[in-house]
């Protein structure tokens, strides 16, 4: 075990915030191991809010975790060499006015830190357990790529790069089985 991923059940949190320190709050924190240094990148499957996808500063690895029931949550894949940090969105946590955008809500993307940093996409769309990866796009002018802010009109995926200088990659996600880097800006 490397890291650990907290999980809090909200509904249980009906005493107020003085008492939820000690061991009152049995039934409302479940600490669940896993191989993932440092996580912090964690999406919840837009398809099926049964899964967790999560990702680690320090860590390559992706790992899903089954969140139906909140103490039998488990791990049910890791995946090594993905990306490290993996802080994602999706169409849904996103919302756009207007036109809807024309992609599947089921696409998770994904910002992959390190020296050859990116973007990557998955497909929860039909197996939230084992989605499969659509895309990749990688290069040394993204290291460091943090966070996604998603514009659909344009099919535009925005990602902070934080290098020494700060940045601004963007990239082309009109079809998402060919991502590809349109520009960059320090």
């Amino acid at each position: 075990t490397i890291g650990a991923v907290v999980l809090v059940n909200l509904t249980a949190m009906v005493m107020s915030p003085s008492d939820w320190v000690g061991d009152d709050v049995d039934g409302t924190v479940n600490v669940l191991s896993t191989t993932v240094s440092e996580p912090e990148g964690i999406m919840i499957s837009p398809q099926d809010k049964s899964y967790a996808y999560i990702g680690g500063i320090t860590s390559t690895t992706l790992a899903v975790i089954d969140i139906s029931s909140f103490w039998d949550a488990f791990v049910t894949l890791t995946r090594n060499d993905v990306g490290a940090q993996l802080v994602g969105a999706t169409w849904l946590d996103q919302p756009h006015e207007g036109e809807e955008a024309n992609f599947d809500s089921g696409l998770v993307f994904m910002a992959s830190w390190g020296f050859d940093g990116g973007l990557l996409v998955v497909n929860t769309t039909d197996n939230s357990r084992d989605p499969p990866e659509l895309s990749r796009s990688v290069s040394y002018k993204t290291s460091q790529a943090n966070r996604v802010k998603l514009y659909p009109h344009g099919g535009f995926a925005f990602v902070p790069l934080e290098q020494e200088l700060g940045g601004v990659a963007v990239f082309d996600i009109s079809d998402v089985k060919d991502i590809k880097l349109n520009s960059t800006w320090a």
